[in-house]
């Protein structure tokens, strides 16, 4: 049995960030943990020598009173290095913190302390590549870790300890396909992470379960949520009049406050899809006008059996259109509505370009952590569309790569976009962007064939996504990018390889 890993998470609170400049740290904290539960905490106000700058004041909210009996880290520091003595050092941005500890270390005249590092900004971008921010507040708020003051040091590293740990059981929720590829890639990242996807593969290795909900294809354990389409075709009638309108939005919101103008917008709508006549409508800010064209519309293809479309401006207003405001429209019916959200080709990952990018030997540091970000998110997507990730601005570019294009060969095997296409054939009702329609015009195969109705969300927006049809844009970061890659003499990029070919 191999013995325990030991972990010192630790937070400081300093009066600045250059410990060379003469900023001082005001407050420590180590947790310390063994077996994944927390074995001691240690916590100190450290006296910095000088007043504390009023921003960090306000920022960690430790004042010059706080400090005031407090001793200088000369005081604790041999405790502190024999207290994180053969530990792995774990810290949210270890940057930061391990380099200014080794500087006071340096300055109280200890030697350099010498171990691992784990950075848990590093491991959650790699382990939720979904989240919208990496900051720890914000992580502790998506996965329900208690962070009362945060920029306290105790209280910041009591809860890098608990994602630490979220992140530990994370990890063996993973398939064992997964963590191989993840473990092969993790030596190229900035701190020591492979030892920590090691411990978790070998756990995995000895577990007999199977991985639910997980697909294998093209070497890739992917989420096979998508398969799971949901079907409900229960018939709803059209509130006729505004007190049946208000009953029904009250269900859902009890502080519903009846808009005329929105009910005047349903009406219209629902007895233009009926009539099968076009109508224009401006709509108020304010007016709920997605509530006003969503309600009609689901309960016009419900009761008909017809598939409605709806188009916005941008793939992000579609995000929001279904990510928003379709829970309330689900809520004010009470059933769950069949939406399948259709977007253009380039918007899905292309698993073929992304096989073929991972058998390249030339990565960076940004392709490398992008595809162990992507190993993860194939195990969560159901729509494998590439704006759901959080990435890099380097990632940002390796993502290029692997966009599906138009290709004149027919996709074998499991696509993404192949299944949003069948997804949307068995919908009440397809969201899509006004790009997608417009390409739907000069495509080889039309897609929109059997719509009996359209609502075009911001229609003054179609000029200006004709126009983009056709745009070509030069873009100097990509261009960088790309002679970057080629490199010079001096380095082992492709332009020294070229040279010895020739």
């Amino acid at each position: 049995m191999m013995e325990s890993q030991k972990y010192a998470i630790v937070d400081l609170e300093t009066t600045g960030h250059s410990p060379a400049n003469g900023d001082r740290m005001i407050q420590i904290a180590i947790v310390i943990m063994k077996d994944w539960k927390i074995e001691r905490t240690y916590t100190k106000f450290i006296h910095p020598g000088k007043s504390i700058p009023s921003f960090i004041q306000d920022l960690t909210h430790i004042t010059d009173e706080d400090v005031k009996d407090a001793l200088p880290f000369e005081a604790h520091a041999d405790y502190i290095y024999e207290l994180i003595a053969d530990s792995v050092f774990v810290a949210h941005n270890t940057d930061f913190d391990l380099s200014f500890l080794q500087a006071e270390f340096k300055r109280a005249g200890l030697p350099k302390w010498h171990g691992k590092k784990m950075d848990t900004v590093e491991l959650a971008k790699i382990l939720f590549p979904m989240s919208l921010s990496f900051k720890l507040g914000d992580l502790a708020a998506d996965l329900n870790i208690e962070l009362e003051n945060a920029h306290r040091a105790d209280d910041d590293a009591l809860a890098t300890a608990e994602l630490f740990k979220h992140c530990w059981e994370e990890l063996l929720n993973l398939p064992q396909l997964t963590l191989e590829q993840m473990h092969k890639r993790s030596f190229r990242l900035k701190s020591n992470l492979s030892q920590l996807f090691f411990e978790a593969l070998q756990i995995k290795r000895h577990q007999s379960s199977t991985d639910e909900n997980i697909t294998y294809y093209r070497n890739f354990a992917i989420c096979d949520g998508r398969q799971k389409q949901v079907f409900q075709s229960e018939l709803l009638p059209y509130p006729q009049t505004a007190k049946d309108k208000e009953a029904m939005m009250t269900k859902a919101m009890p502080n519903f406050e009846q808009r005329p103008a929105q009910f005047a917008m349903m009406d219209t709508i629902w007895q233009a899809l009926n009539t099968k006549k076009e109508c224009v409508i401006e709509a108020s800010t304010g007016i709920g006008k997605t509530v006003g064209y969503l309600l009609p519309s689901i309960l016009y293809a419900r009761a008909h059996n017809k598939k409605i479309a709806i188009s916005t401006y941008t793939a992000h207003l579609q995000e929001q259109l279904v990510e928003e405001e379709l829970p309330k429209i689900e809520k004010i019916l009470g059933t769950k509505v069949n939406v399948a959200v259709l977007k253009g080709m380039q918007h899905y990952i292309d698993l073929a370009r992304f096989e073929q990018c991972m058998a390249y030997a030339d990565e960076s540091y940004d392709d490398t952590f992008t595809i162990l970000q992507l190993l993860v998110w194939l195990t969560k997507t159901q729509t494998g569309v590439l704006s759901e990730l959080n990435v890099s601005g380097g990632g940002q570019l390796f993502l290029e790569k692997i966009r599906k294009i138009p290709d004149d060969k027919p996709t074998k095997g499991f696509d993404f976009y192949e299944q949003a296409l069948k997804n949307s054939a068995t919908a009440d009702c397809i969201v899509t962007n006004h790009s997608m329609v417009i390409s739907d015009l000069v495509r080889q195969t039309p897609i929109f064939t059997q719509i009996d109705g359209w609502i075009i969300d911001e229609a003054h927006q179609f000029i200006q996504a004709a126009m983009q049809q056709d745009e070509v844009v030069f873009s100097y970061t990509q261009w960088k990018y790309i002679f970057g890659q080629i490199g010079t003499m001096e380095d082992t990029a492709l332009f020294q390889q070229f040279c010895q070919a020739a």
